[in-house]
C-alpha cells in the first residue's frame, strides 16, 4: 500500500471518529448514565452442519453500578430453530462493562488496528482492500466492552417439524429423510456473551456475539437414508441433539 493511500485512510478515519464522538467531549466519567434499554436483531446459528440460521430479536433492560457490574433482563424471540417455529425466552444475566474510552484512545486504537492490517499485508502478501482497512478501524473504535453470563428460561410454541425427503442420483438413486423432534417445549440455556459498544451521546451502536448451550435438550434431529425407490428400508439412521448455538447481533441502545 502506498504512503498516499495510507494518509487518505487516516484522514477518513479521523473524520469518522469525529462523527461517532459527537457530544462525548462534554461528558465526564462521573456523569455517565447507568440504565439502558437495548434492542438487537441478528441471526441464531446452531453449531451443526445440517441446520441453518434464523432471525433472533432481543429487547433488554440493564442497570449498571459505578464499578461496572450490572444486571440485565429482557425478552428474546427466535423465529425458527431447525424448522421448529416460535421460540420465546427471558434472558437474565450478570454483566461487567469496562470504563468508557476517550476519543483519543479510540482513535489511537483504530489507527493501530489499521497499522496491523498493513503489516499483515506486507508480510503475508495478502491483498487488503479499503473495505478491510475501514472494517478494522471501526472494530477498534469501540467506546467500551461488555461481558455477560447468565441463563435464559423460555418456551417453544412450535411443534416438531414435518419429515422432508431429498433424492439425488449418481449410478443409483439415493434418498435422505430428516426432521426435528421437539423433545421439550420448556427450554433453558446457559449464555456467554460480549458486546462492542460504540457510543454517540446517550445512544450506542452495539455488535454482540454470544454463545448459548442448551441444558434442556429441546431439539433432536432425526435422519435416515438409503438407496432405491423404497424409502421404508433405510440403510442408515442417525439421531443427534442440538446443544450449542451462536448468535451474531447488532443493535441500538439508549442510556438514561
Amino acid at each position: 500500500m502506498s504512503t498516499k493511500s495510507f494518509y487518505s485512510y487516516t484522514v477518513l478515519s479521523i473524520l469518522l471518529l469525529c462523527l461517532s464522538s459527537l457530544g462525548l467531549q462534554a461528558q465526564s466519567s462521573s456523569s455517565l448514565k447507568n440504565d439502558r434499554i437495548n434492542l438487537t436483531v441478528g441471526g441464531n446459528i446452531p453449531i451443526s452442519e445440517s441446520s441453518g440460521s434464523d432471525a433472533v430479536v432481543t429487547l433488554n433492560y440493564s442497570h449498571f453500578y459505578y464499578n461496572g457490574v450490572g444486571l440485565k433482563g429482557g425478552l428474546k424471540y427466535i423465529a425458527s430453530v431447525a424448522d421448529v417455529d416460535n421460540s420465546f425466552g427471558v434472558p437474565l444475566s450478570v454483566c461487567y462493562r469496562t470504563k468508557s474510552r476517550q476519543s483519543e484512545e479510540r482513535l489511537l486504537s483504530g489507527l493501530q488496528g489499521m497499522e496491523g492490517s498493513i503489516y499483515w499485508q506486507n508480510n503475508t502478501y495478502d491483498s487488503s482492500t479499503s473495505r478491510d482497512l475501514l472494517a478494522t478501524f471501526l472494530l477498534n473504535l469501540f467506546s467500551d466492552i461488555e461481558f455477560s453470563a447468565g441463563l435464559t428460561p423460555g418456551y417453544i410454541a412450535g411443534k416438531s417439524s414435518i419429515p422432508g425427503t431429498a433424492v439425488w442420483y449418481d449410478t443409483v438413486s439415493h434418498w435422505k429423510t430428516s426432521w426435528t423432534e421437539l423433545a421439550n417445549p420448556f427450554s433453558l440455556t446457559a449464555d456467554l456473551g460480549v458486546s462492542l459498544n460504540y457510543r454517540i451521546g446517550r445512544f450506542e451502536i452495539n455488535f454482540s456475539p454470544a454463545y448459548h448451550y442448551s441444558i434442556t435438550r429441546n431439539y433432536v434431529i432425526h435422519s435416515m437414508s438409503g438407496t432405491g425407490s423404497d424409502h421404508s428400508l433405510p440403510t442408515s439412521r442417525n439421531t443427534h441433539t442440538l446443544r450449542s448455538f451462536v448468535t451474531l447481533s447488532g443493535g441500538l441502545s439508549f442510556r438514561f
